[in-house]
Formats: C-alpha cells, sequence, structure tokens
C-alpha cells in the first residue's frame, strides 16, 4: 500500500503530528504538577505549551497557504516516481527498524550505539533514503518488552511509513519530526496487542544540570556539523550517537548510558535546517528545552522508540517561534 501525497493528506499528517507532540508536553505539566505543585516549573511548561501550540498552528496555516506542494522527491522525479519513491521509503524505514533492534538487544549494543550505527551506514550507503532508514531506527531503539517479535516490530515500522510518507510536506526542516513519526508508529502498534508501556523512574534531580550540560553539547554540536560544517542532518545526528554511546558510559559508569541518550536526544534538535533554528544561540536555547522536557516526561510511553525525536520536534517548534516572535 502506498500512500499518494496531496492536501487533504498532508494536513491530516500534520494534525497528527502535532497532536502527538503537544500529548507529549502536555505529560510534562501534569508530571510538574505532581512533583512540585503550583510553582515556577508549572509555569514554564505551560508557557512551553502555550508556545508549541502557536507554533503548531502557525505551521499547519503556513502550510495551507502553499499553492503547490514541493519536495526534493519532486525533484528526483525524472529518475523515479513518487510510487516507487514511497515504497522504497517504507523498505527503508523497515529496515532501519529491524536492524536496529538486532543490534540493539541481539548484539547488545543498546539503544544509542545502534541507532548511530544504522545512521551512519545508511547515509554512506543509501543517502537517497537516510532518513527513512533512521526513522525506522528509533522504532528499533525501542525497549523489547513493548514488542511480541519482528512481526510486531515490522508493523509499527509499517504505520510509521504511512505517516511518513503523508507528512512529507509538512514541518519541513524540523530536528525530531523522524522521531515523532517512529513514535507514532510505536504506539499505534503497541495499542493494538495487550503489550503495555514500561514504568520507569525519573531521573534522580541532583543529575539535572549533567543532563542539561550534555543536552545542550549535543545539539550544539551537531548543529554544526549539520549546517556549518554541511555534513547532513542524518550523519551529525548518528555520528554525535555513536561518540557518546562510546565515551560516556566510560567516563560517567553510573549514568553515562542516561547521558548518551540525552545526547543523542538533542542531536535530534540538531538536525534542523537553518531556516528553522538560525544560530547556534537558539539552538541552545532548544537544548536547555530537550533537557527539561526529558526528565519530566521521563515516565511516559517507558521504553517506546521515538519519544527522544518527540521531545527534540517540541523543543524545536517553540524555539522556531521564540526567534520569529524576537525578531518581529
Amino acid at each position: 500500500m502506498v500512500v499518494e501525497n496531496s492536501m487533504l493528506t498532508s494536513l491530516i499528517g500534520a494534525l497528527i503530528l502535532a497532536g502527538k507532540v503537544t500529548i507529549l508536553f502536555i505529560a510534562s505539566i501534569f508530571e510538574a504538577l505532581t512533583s512540585h505543585g503550583l510553582d515556577i516549573t508549572l509555569f514554564i511548561f505551560t508557557v512551553l505549551l502555550i508556545i508549541l501550540s502557536v507554533g503548531n498552528i502557525n505551521e499547519i496555516r503556513y502550510f495551507l497557504s502553499k499553492k503547490e506542494l514541493v519536495s526534493k522527491t519532486d525533484e528526483d522525479g525524472e529518475k523515479h516516481s513518487e510510487r516507487y519513491i514511497n515504497f522504497m521509503n517504507i523498505i527503508g524505514l523497515s529496515i532501519g527498524a529491524v536492524a536496529t533492534f538486532v543490534l540493539n538487544h541481539e548484539v547488545g549494543l543498546g539503544a544509542v550505539l545502534a541507532a548511530g550505527i544504522v545512521g551512519i551506514f545508511s547515509t554512506l550507503f543509501l543517502p537517497a533514503y537516510d532518513a527513512a532508514i533512521y526513522c525506522g531506527a528509533f522504532i528499533g531503539m525501542s525497549s523489547s518488552e513493548i514488542f511480541h517479535g519482528y512481526g510486531h516490530i515490522l508493523l509499527a515500522a509499517f504505520i510509521a511509513a504511512i505517516v511518513y510518507i503523508a507528512t512529507k510536506y509538512v514541518f519541513t526542516g524540523f530536528g525530531g519530526k523522524l522521531g515523532t513519526i517512529a513514535l507514532i508508529g510505536v504506539v499505534v502498534a503497541v495499542l493494538l496487542t495487550e503489550k503495555e508501556f514500561l514504568k520507569v523512574e525519573r531521573p534522580r534531580w541532583d543529575i539535572a544540570p549533567l543532563l542539561i550540560i550534555y543536552s545542550v553539547l549535543g545539539a550544539v554540536v551537531t548543529y554544526i556539523l549539520n549546517v556549518r560544517l554541511r555534513h547532513g542532518p542524518v550523519m551529525s545526528s548518528a555520528a554525535i550517537g555513536v561518540s557518546a554511546g562510546l565515551l560516556l558510559p566510560r567516563i560517567y559508569p553510573e549514568i553515562g548510558e542516561l547521558l548518551s541518550i540525552i545526547v543523542i536526544c538533542a542531536s535530534f534538535a540538531g538536525m534542523s535546517s537553518k531556516e528553522r533554528v538560525p544560530n547556534e544561540f537558539y539552538m541552545t536555547l532548544a537544548g536547555i528545552i530537550c533537557a527539561i522536557t526529558f526528565i519530566y516526561t521521563f515516565s511516559y510511553l517507558g521504553g517506546a522508540g521515538g519519544k527522544l525525536g518527540t521531545i527534540a520536534f517540541g523543543s524545536v517548534i517553540v524555539v522556531s517561534l521564540l526567534r520569529r516572535l524576537l525578531k518581529s
């Protein structure tokens, strides 16, 4: 089955993306309220949610104002038909999901290293479909406890692929979009079975400063590799993920794995285009928002791949709107 792009299809896809990231930020408000009551933290997340909602509305309005839909896929139309490209994206996303899951659980590399390796290989050997493969990799980052097996993983990948194709023209240039797509596939696939998401405890407060520092580093360094040095979004994020996955568990034996997770989470924000995030200052803000949202949504949808990207996606939407407001 191949989804044909149209204004209606893209609009539905945009609403799905906006809805998913909004739900995640609402979860952070409930967590802040439960943990601290009516204090500054709750106020901050409420403001972030309002900005996110306005950003979502503005992006959808901008899309609706377009007279025609144009993307990189259309520019490649002389080589391949849209149906062929869509089919290859479905295959690529499925390969990324399975390959990452195997490296993550069967080989035992862990989620961060597994996704990073798959991302690097996709850019080196299948650059035309590296975004779809990397999107699938986020599904493969999921815990094995929320899936029945590889058939279940492929179901999540197929659902995500449909959303991937449907959202080709919307929220372009926003880092974290691929992860949000992957999360939608995982959530729907899990809800269709009796499997449940994991119950996990939020990180300790004493490591919050380190999480923020490494989140900013992950976002900014990825942005530099992506935008300034022009290594591309997938290669830049994947390289940072592999570096974090290899180094941080050795530098911090107790919390290194968690720090590597926040680094790759923020690296997804760093995949943004310059049009969405113009410089390192705004990317630093995105890294900070990633970190605090990561902490307050840690217990939400435990074990689901793609949640990190959704955190980054929301952070970039907030920063992108703030940039426009400050510029005006």
